[in-house]
């Protein structure tokens, strides 16, 4: 049995940086953002389990929220999109609800789901 595991970050409504997180980095995307735009985004976060039967299962978590100003300074560690990203309906950014304790990000959501269709 194999859990694999396949990560899209932030992909605006401009389209960027979709699967090509990396390479862009959130200063980039700031930069193409503007300094006071404020943009609908979502974190989107597949996952898979996979049998050696070939029986494949995948479930997909997503998290709806809006990029705002970037502050550094409320991002999380790898995470760094999450100091600009805010949940839909929260006025805190996700880096600042992730060191509060919050674990209701794309990932969990993505695993809770597959969970709940291996049951």
């Amino acid at each position: 049995m194999r859990l694999l595991f396949v990560q899209m970050q932030v992909n605006a409504h401009i389209g960027l940086p979709g699967v090509y997180t990396a390479p862009w980095g959130p200063k980039r995307v700031h930069e193409a953002l503007g300094v006071y735009r404020i943009v609908p985004a979502r974190f989107v976060c597949c996952m898979s389990y996979a049998e050696p039967s070939g029986r494949i299962v995948s479930a997909v978590g997503v998290l709806e929220g809006e990029l705002r100003n970037f502050d550094s300074q409320k991002a999380v560690g790898s995470l760094p999109f999450s100091g600009f990203f805010y949940p839909q309906g929260s006025s805190s950014s996700l880096g600042t609800l992730l060191r509060e304790g919050y674990i209701g990000s794309h990932r969990f959501l993505a695993l809770k789901s597959l969970i709940k269709v291996l049951s």
